[in-house]
């Protein structure tokens, strides 16, 4: 097996954050393999979100290492992470309200754009032909969230649930090797909670994927990820298997509360 494929996917090395005097994130250190899915829980404030901010270039640490794939893309910009592999959805969803479904999710391709705003303008045929291409491939990841009968609407139309979808299939359509999810089930009913578990444990199974998950919800923490870190004023109490977590007693009293005892 190459060197590559054996080294973790991700591995973070004391990643802080400050903002004025309050430490976000406080030696924060984490690994995440190839193929394995990742939880990080706590209560509000507890530095979840950003971690994934620091993650995906949103804004720089103070000090640490960000290893992905070989390389520290610490300081480096969202739009060259998301081109290394490294993709997410947010907590508040940011979809182009007034933009049609799949126009919002070929916007994952513009980057991959091989034409100037001249040629589009001639209508060359590459343009064309890219323009095909795109629209394929934005329509593969919308028939694979199951909207695909949505491609015309306006995002902003949908309903709340199906609008996260779309926020899912932008950040498929970026094809990443690692898939950052901010509370992708915040606001959803408990059949569509159902339904985005069953969607995600389908999307790991079938394709060459890791993915960071932060979520409130334990159902969904406990059935879907493999490893959990525990934050809790930024820093980490505790890490294992659901299972170790659900019996960790620091967890226990820091955050699960008593019905996980």
């Amino acid at each position: 097996m190459p060197e590559m494929e054996r080294a973790p996917l991700l591995e973070v090395k004391g990643l802080c954050k400050r903002f004025g005097g309050v430490h976000a994130v406080d030696d924060f250190n984490a690994v995440v393999n190839r193929n394995h899915l990742v939880g990080i829980i706590g209560p509000n404030g507890a530095g979840k979100t950003t971690i994934l901010n620091l993650l995906s270039g949103v804004y720089p640490g103070n000090s640490g290492q960000i290893v992905f794939q070989g390389q520290d893309v610490a300081g480096k910009r969202s739009h060259q992470i998301g081109r290394q592999g490294m993709t997410r959805t947010f907590q508040n969803i940011r979809l182009f309200g007034d933009m049609s479904v799949l126009d919002n999710v070929k916007i994952a391709y513009s980057w991959q754009a091989k034409y100037g705003m001249l040629q589009a303008m001639l209508g060359l045929r590459g343009v064309s032909q890219t323009e095909r291409e795109v629209e394929g491939r934005a329509l593969h990841w919308l028939e694979r969230v199951g909207l695909a009968e949505h491609r015309a609407d306006m995002a902003g139309s949908l309903p709340y649930g199906l609008q996260r979808r779309v926020e899912l299939a932008r950040a498929l359509a970026g094809e990443p090797k690692l898939l950052l999810l901010d509370e992708p089930a915040a606001g959803l009913n408990p059949a569509e909670v159902q339904e985005f578990i069953a969607l995600v444990s389908g999307l790991f199974s079938e394709l060459d994927l890791s993915i960071i998950l932060i979520e409130h919800r334990m159902e969904v923490v406990m059935r879907l990820c493999h490893w959990i870190y525990v934050q809790d004023f930024g820093r980490t109490i505790g890490q294992g298997t659901p299972e170790q977590i659900r019996r960790d007693p620091v967890v226990i009293k820091a955050y699960l509360g008593e019905e996980f005892e």
